[in-house]
């Protein structure tokens, strides 16, 4: 019977194919435990979005607070088209305003100043 030569360079050289198949295992350990990752994390993902909704706001992106200024809350033509959306399930009309203080320093408005 003929000798494998794989077999005789296996057992010439243990220790280097020790380190070959140790680091062949972690490369595989590594590939799998990032594949199993992936599908838990994405099954996770697809189960709890069914309770969480995305949220939006409106905004006028030519006013430098982004409020609504050119918009007339008397009209609410804008918000029953928003409401009658099937895409939208809740809406919560709030109107933002700016106001300003006259001669009273704020910190939060200008933290450069000092008291």
């Amino acid at each position: 019977m003929r000798s494998n030569v794989f077999i005789k360079s296996i057992l010439r050289q243990p220790i280097r194919n020790l380190i070959l198949a140790l680091m062949i295992g972690i490369a595989t350990f590594g590939a799998v435990l990032r594949v199993t990752e992936y599908i838990i994390v994405r099954g996770e993902i697809r189960r709890i979005e069914e309770f969480y909704r995305a949220v939006g706001f409106l905004t006028n992106p030519g006013h430098p607070m982004g409020a609504f200024n050119n918009l007339n809350f008397t009209d609410l033509a804008w918000y029953e088209s928003i409401k009658a959306s099937p895409y939208v399930e809740y809406v919560d009309r709030r109107r933002v305003v700016t106001g300003y203080l006259d001669n009273l320093l704020n910190a939060n408005a200008n933290p450069r100043l000092k008291s």
